[in-house]
């Protein structure tokens, strides 16, 4: 993880008990970029969470992204909303949250699975 230029912050999910250590993206050149050509896969407690400027149905891809990931929505009240599980490397598909969403957090493909993520867990980050 590069913490060299990014803000680095913890998460907690309320109820299956994990902390994360994830990259904080806010600027438009840091969203635009987020884990794009990265070769080594995310560690199990580590994440990039973005931080979008409005709530809306945002959209993702993994345009020169190499590694597989999870895509999680997160409301403004930080709520999951959304969940894409196995996104393929290097697809232009668009991934689209159904519900309005202000936050994105990207983890290693499997991560959703292995720890029970769910529709409606809350998150805590600052």
């Amino acid at each position: 993880m590069n913490n060299k230029t990014k803000k680095i912050t913890s998460i907690y999910f309320s109820k299956i008990d994990h902390h994360m250590i994830v990259e904080i993206c806010k600027s438009k050149k840091d969203i635009i970029k987020g884990l794009m050509f990265r070769m080594v896969p995310l560690k199990d407690h580590e994440g990039m969470l973005f931080f979008m400027p409005e709530s809306k149905c945002h959209r993702f891809w993994m345009k020169n992204t190499f590694i597989p990931l999870d895509v999680i929505f997160i409301d403004a009240n930080k709520k999951i909303v959304d969940m894409y599980e196995n996104a393929k490397p290097l697809s232009t598909n668009n991934m689209v949250s159904k519900i309005p969403c202000k936050y994105i957090l990207e983890v290693n493909t499997g991560f959703c699975k292995k720890h029970r993520l769910y529709k409606g867990l809350t998150i805590d980050f600052k």
